[in-house]
């Protein structure tokens, strides 16, 4: 291996592969690899790791002091926030498309009269109803439009 701290997490895995490889172990950066020096040198990148640790979340907390409230979350977190706020958006514009409210309308009216979800589709369409989309209505979607406002 290139380098010796990079074998493992941690000082008891790193003799944990020592022990399981025979103490066959070969590095690049010490030379003459023994179980003491394997020892010490994972021990000193073990602390490494926890001092960059320690460092890092000594920044972050710098940060948030001079800054206040600093990225609450990660990006998938933000990207989730937007995308919620996006299909609240998108829910009102649909609800406010006079054209859908007046397909609604006459859509539960001819329902209740008896008529298949087909039919209904083919009234919309003949009417000269589009969707939100601006798609010519099925039997689908008209379900789903009198299902909405019941």
């Amino acid at each position: 291996m290139a380098k010796i701290d990079r074998l493992s997490r941690n000082t008891e895995q790193a003799l944990q592969i020592y022990r399981e490889l025979g103490g066959r172990l070969e590095s690049c950066d010490v030379p003459n690899l023994d179980k003491f020096t394997l020892t010490l040198f994972m021990a000193i990148a073990d602390r490494e790791r926890e001092l960059i640790g320690l460092r890092t979340k000594q920044a972050l907390d710098q940060k948030r002091k001079q800054v206040g409230e600093w990225r609450k979350g990660g990006p998938n977190e933000q990207k989730a926030e937007a995308g919620i706020r996006g299909a609240q958006l998108a829910r009102e514009l649909v609800n406010e498309n006079d054209n859908k409210r007046r397909a609604k309308v006459l859509a539960t009216t001819l329902r209740a009269t008896g008529k298949n979800y087909q039919a209904i589709a083919d009234q919309l369409n003949a009417a000269g109803f589009k969707t939100v989309r601006g798609k010519t209505f099925d039997a689908t979607r008209v379900r789903r439009l009198c299902i909405e406002s019941s």
